[in-house]
């Protein structure tokens, strides 16, 4: 009679989870092809029979059958929140969606965890071991549920599940950063809250898991299935656990940096390979030239550009009018977050090509072999052992520093404006190519200018615009500081300002999508007197290219312009200072090649 019931609770657990696992799995994806459809069909099938033979032992257990609900719910968190969340979000512009490893990895999960409470069941007689096995299976059950819940917050802030670009925007941000993106969207109110909501989980989950009294009385032929299904359930949820949703895409990110790393490995022969010609300036006594990198500056809240709600920028208002300078009207970036934008802006690779990163030369080589020393003063982070293409790029530069290394032990914030005593570390003496990249309005937008220089205190508290507005004029300042300090002391013969993307203060930032207002950047381009002196045409073809259309992932062939070089590493008809350049609006894109510009309506 035992086995007959313990047989059919195994058929009829096995046929159940085979069909709601099935079915959910098809109701969740989009143009499976039949190979793939018929390849899940029997996938699913030894993950219902391993998980009717848990029932048919639990059954045999005695525990109530209420007991088993936690185990559920934890399969329910791997196995609907990520394949869900993706379906809702991408189902109408996608023809393809395949997420079948968490459900599976569910389902193992499922087995591992009730198989295990079955076995601390079975030989916790005394209370006191009852309740040390009700709080040990309760602690992995919390735990287990900790990126699920992760995500369905997520979700709920971004409408988005956790992608590539949202790991990839967490795997490029340093400690700072993420401390002040967490207070800014989270506060600490929300950390509490968070915390006591895996408490209550914890305590929901030991309330769920506590069985009173001892009910089952241990079989060796019941222990050893079981032990086996515990050791196979916990290997197979090993090594499926990298294929599930979110880990796929983390790993995903992280291969991308750590492609990136190979760039080292290249960069020496890559560079040996590297013809520039003339090898030094031209110009008549050593000179520098300068490119500033600004962060989340947004040409759309710039006074330059016409915005009037606050002078942001009155001195680049004012300069722009000047001989010299360039005021690009129609600049854009490649992508709305700093490394892939970056990495095509410092490099030859760019949206219209399809070069490896790790294979590219970039503006600093080739300045290095047009004669000039190189440097690279920054604001923003190093991220140590997980070096990003930005900062492959920057240690390659005959000199380095980054503000963070030197501040490392100071309670001192850190601003743009502690940038400027580096300058006078450059030589004058020596022909010069200073990058210099700067924190500018990266959120949170109060932390990036010193509280005495707030030029529009916010009237009601905290106001996200006001606070970007400051942050605009602050680098405003700053541009002056650095242009002045150039003329004065360097021979300033050029000097380039751009951002790395935009912003939008009036709007949550999305990893996966930035409106227009977060893909315009300002872009100016200073020139002398003596450069437009020397090169006429080039100082021309610029001018007249004010009103061009742009995208940020050529700036490497604008500066090889800007020096004013031939090389087997640059083509002229990507660069705005030729007459060659062979770009218009209908053909540039931005968000690495998937919106035209010439979807910017207002632009």
């Amino acid at each position: 009679m035992k086995k007959h019931k313990f047989l059919i609770t195994f058929i009829m657990a096995a046929i159940i989870s085979y069909i709601l696992m099935y079915g959910f799995y098809l109701s969740m994806s989009v143009g499976l092809p039949y190979k793939t459809l018929f390849l899940q069909m029997r996938r699913y099938i030894p993950n219902a029979m391993v998980i009717g033979i848990v029932f048919s032992l639990w059954q045999q257990s005695k525990i109530p059958w209420k007991k088993i609900s936690p185990h559920i719910v934890v399969f329910l968190a791997w196995a609907v929140v990520y394949p869900l969340s993706y379906w809702i979000t991408f189902h109408q512009n996608t023809n393809f969606i395949d997420n079948h490893f968490d459900i599976s990895f569910a389902s193992y999960i499922f087995v591992f965890t009730t198989t295990l409470r079955l076995l601390l069941h079975t030989f916790s007689i005394t209370t006191i071991q009852r309740r040390m096995s009700t709080l040990t299976i309760s602690m992995l059950h919390t735990l287990l549920m900790v990126l699920p819940v992760l995500q369905i917050i997520y979700f709920v802030n971004y409408h988005s599940p956790i992608t590539e670009a949202a790991c990839m925007a967490m795997l490029q941000t340093n400690a700072l950063e993420a401390h002040e993106y967490i207070l800014q969207n989270v506060g600490y109110s929300g950390i509490l809250m968070i915390i006591i909501l895996f408490i209550i989980l914890l305590f929901l989950f030991m309330w769920g898991n506590y069985v009173k009294i001892h009910t089952v009385k241990p079989i060796k032929k019941t222990i050893l299935i079981s032990v086996i299904i515990l050791l196979a359930s916990g290997i197979y949820s090993c090594q499926i656990f990298r294929e599930t949703g979110i880990m796929d895409v983390l790993h995903n990110a992280q291969d991308y940096f750590d492609n990136a790393q190979k760039f080292n490995a290249y960069h020496k022969n890559n560079f040996n390979t590297l013809i520039v010609t003339p090898t030094t300036p031209e110009f008549s006594q050593p000179s520098t030239i300068i490119m500033v990198i600004g962060e989340s500056a947004s040409k759309d809240y710039c006074s330059a550009y016409g915005y009037s709600r606050h002078d942001t920028t009155p001195w680049l208002r004012t300069m722009s009018s000047q001989p010299g300078f360039i005021l690009f009207k129609h600049a854009y970036t490649s992508w709305g977050q700093t490394v892939p934008a970056l990495e095509r802006a410092l490099t030859e690779k760019n949206q219209y090509n399809n070069l490896d990163f790790n294979q590219c030369i970039t503006m600093l080589d080739i300045a290095k072999k047009a004669g000039y020393t190189t440097y690279w003063i920054s604001n923003q982070g190093t991220i140590s052992n997980a070096d990003t293409p930005i900062t492959l790029v920057a240690k390659t530069a005959d000199h380095s520093a980054w503000i963070e290394d030197e501040l490392a032990n100071s309670d001192h914030q850190r601003y743009d404006g502690d940038l400027l005593p580096y300058l006078k570390r450059i030589d004058p003496k020596e022909n010069n190519f200073v990058v210099i990249h700067i924190m500018g309005s990266h959120d949170s937008y109060d932390n990036r200018y010193p509280r005495d220089f707030t030029k529009w205190p916010s009237e009601t508290g905290r106001n996200s615009v006001t606070e970007y507005d400051n942050s605009i004029a602050y680098t405003d300042w700053f541009l002056e500081q650095v242009y002045m300090y150039g003329k004065d002391n360097l021979n300033l013969q050029a000097m380039l300002y751009f951002s790395d993307h935009g912003a939008d203060p009036q709007h949550r930032r999305h990893p996966d999508y930035a409106p227009f207002e977060g893909l315009r950047i300002p872009m100016f381009l200073y020139l002398s007197p003596e450069y437009c002196k020397l090169y006429p045409i080039t100082s021309s073809v610029l001018q007249n290219h004010a009103d061009t259309y742009f995208t940020n992932d050529l700036m490497y062939e604008l500066m090889c312009g800007v020096f004013h070089i031939k090389s087997n590493h640059y083509d002229e008809t990507n660069s705005l200072s030729s007459t060659n350049y062979k770009y218009t609006r209908d053909m540039l894109t931005t968000e690495l090649g998937k919106i035209n510009l010439t979807e910017d309506i207002n632009n």
